[in-house]
């Protein structure tokens, strides 16, 4: 027997036992329940399989994990990322870190900026998103946002940088995405 997983316990008997029925009919038996065994070791190794396992078992991986921003309504590859990042986020929870490992679980492109980056008021954040928002992917964005940054932290607004353009979805005050939505950076503050 060189490798546990080419298990042949008939050829490991002694010579006298070699001879003896019971003990190669133990010997068989023991050999044909290790094969199936060994077929199934990979499949305990869950993590490193993420990219090969079906839909449900992420979702219950997810839970298991405490992934509190995880989105039924992603893609089967964002759920990957989504629990990939995970780990990380649950590190950093509370730090511009995990906000962006959390919101690129979903968009490829963010960017975090912190008050002092842009000028805002102390502990509010903007979201830089290279994504076009439906109302359905803002919800979901600021759940994420909400479940990754800490208590103190505000989100002043999500920013989608597309093509050259940069709309402004004002989180505080939702009203203002429409006075804003298509203007360039340079219009949105030279109006404020």
């Amino acid at each position: 027997m060189s490798s546990i997983y080419g298990a042949d316990f008939i050829s490991s008997l002694p010579e006298v036992l070699k001879n003896d029925k019971t003990m190669l009919a133990i010997a068989a038996a023991f050999t044909n329940q290790f094969i199936k065994l060994f077929a199934e070791i990979d499949k305990v190794a869950i993590y490193a399989r993420i990219d090969e396992l079906p839909e449900d078992v992420l979702e219950i991986m997810a839970y298991d994990f405490k992934v509190d921003w995880w989105d039924n309504n992603a893609t089967l590859a964002q759920k990957r990322q989504l629990l990939k990042d995970s780990w990380n986020v649950h590190r950093h929870l509370g730090t511009k870190g995990a906000i962006q490992s959390a919101a690129s679980g979903v968009f490829s492109e963010t960017k975090v900026y912190e008050w002092f980056e842009y000028g805002g008021d102390p502990f509010h954040f903007q979201l830089v998103v290279t994504t076009e928002l439906s109302s359905e992917l803002q919800a979901r964005l600021i759940k994420m946002l909400n479940m990754a940054k800490n208590a103190r932290s505000v989100l002043d607004g999500i920013i989608t940088a597309i093509a050259g353009t940069w709309n402004y979805f004002n989180y505080v005050e939702k009203s203002t995405w429409d006075d804003l939505a298509g203007k360039t950076w340079d219009e949105i503050s030279a109006q404020e």
